[in-house]
């Protein structure tokens, strides 16, 4: 297989600036650099134009207006939001207190029934060694 070159084509990207194509950027240049000032100066005139009219102006405010009313239904929601979740950890805060007040009226019992039997226990045990007990 023989590769061939384009030898111009190739050639091209190695060539040094000639003084022509130099002088040809650098007016590419300076009519881009002119175009955007006529550009700019269009749209500078249109904008302006723009905020001087009575209906652009409504647009906007309506627009901030709309923006403002959304962010305080944003918030608005947030703060239920979390009202909602302050009542529910309230809410299992009690039932937990609940839960150890209950177990703790439980073992208070236990140890009222425990200590019920042992004196009846003892009252039992005395009584079988043959003396009367007052």
């Amino acid at each position: 297989m023989q590769v061939v070159f384009r030898e111009d084509f190739y050639s091209s990207f190695f060539r040094r600036d000639t003084s022509d194509a130099r002088r040809h950027r650098v007016l590419d240049h300076l009519h881009v650099v002119a175009d955007t000032a006529a550009h700019s100066a269009k749209n500078n005139e249109y904008y302006q134009l723009l905020h001087e009219n009575e209906t652009w102006n409504v647009c906007k405010y309506k627009a901030l207006y709309e923006c403002k009313a959304r962010i305080e239904a944003y918030v608005k929601a947030q703060a239920e939001w979390e009202a909602t979740m302050q009542a529910l950890f309230a809410q299992e805060r009690l039932a937990k207190l609940a839960e150890a007040e209950a177990a703790e009226a439980e073992a208070s019992k236990q140890l009222a029934n425990a200590a019920l039997n042992e004196a009846t226990t003892d009252k039992t045990a005395g009584s079988t060694d043959g003396r009367i007990s007052s």
